[in-house]
């Protein structure tokens, strides 16, 4: 670009001399001579011309790379503007799904009627009371001839079914927030684990039990599968003891 500029500065000097050269000697000499260098003027003008037309093409074609530089840079924050909408825009709807879970969990409830109970459990205290019966029932058929795969999958099942009417539509909302995270194509593969990751760190430890247990029930194939795209050997499960000594059984 510094070439260019100094090459039409060149031009424009030169071409800017012979113009006036062109017009200026014929000024200065005697009139019987004039015809002649009037004629003798003529490749001057032309030459002149032709600087100056060279000088302004060089500062068109400045002018036009501006512009070209322009408009890359205004694309460039129309892009980081679109890229910067489109991730508020997720933001607001995954953040108003992991309200829409809380709230989900707040209205959970129920009485246990079962003998010998009797107390109404609300809210997260509910998935403490079923990590509580799953863990009983496993126990009760710790005894059993099956193995132990055959018993867990049978205590879930037991549990998940007498209980559907509140955990489907926890499960359900689940798999919502891991999908709508997963199919973002606007999210790197890190910052998708960062949010699946944002969203598991608000669960309780009863509830990552609860939810431990379904992933590896026979209908909670479809969230583990998405889960384990980003969570491969499941180990922010594990970090809670009463889970990874379940891992270490059903394996």
């Amino acid at each position: 670009m510094k070439e260019k500029m100094n090459l039409q500065n060149t031009f424009m000097i030169l071409g800017s001399i012979l113009l006036i050269a062109a017009f200026i000697i014929p000024l200065f000499i005697e009139q019987k001579f004039a015809m002649y260098l009037g004629e003798a003027a003529t490749p001057f003008l032309s030459a002149a011309a032709f600087l100056l037309l060279v000088s302004a093409n060089i500062m068109q074609q400045k002018e036009l790379s501006l512009q070209r530089e322009e408009l890359i840079a205004t694309r460039d924050v129309f892009t980081e503007q679109s890229k910067t909408m489109a991730l508020q825009q997720f933001e607001n709807t995954f953040f108003n799904i992991v309200n829409n879970h809380n709230e989900i969990i707040k209205g959970m409830g129920f009485t246990n009627n079962h003998p010998g109970d009797g107390k109404t459990y609300e809210g997260r205290k509910v998935f403490r009371f079923y990590k509580y019966l799953i863990i009983k029932k496993i126990e009760e058929s710790k005894d059993n001839k099956d193995s132990f795969k055959v018993t867990f999958q049978e205590s879930l099942s037991e549990v998940f079914s007498e209980f559907d009417y509140l955990l489907d539509h926890y499960f359900k909302n689940v798999l919502t927030i891991i999908k709508l995270i997963d199919i973002n194509e606007g999210l790197t593969f890190e910052e998708k684990r960062f949010y699946l990751n944002m969203f598991f760190s608000l669960l309780s430890s009863d509830e990552k039990y609860v939810l431990y247990c379904f992933l590896n029930s026979n209908n909670g194939r479809e969230i583990k599968d998405l889960f384990q795209s980003y969570n491969p050997s499941l180990e922010w499960f594990l970090d809670y003891e009463d889970i990874n000594a379940l891992s270490k059984r059903i394996q």
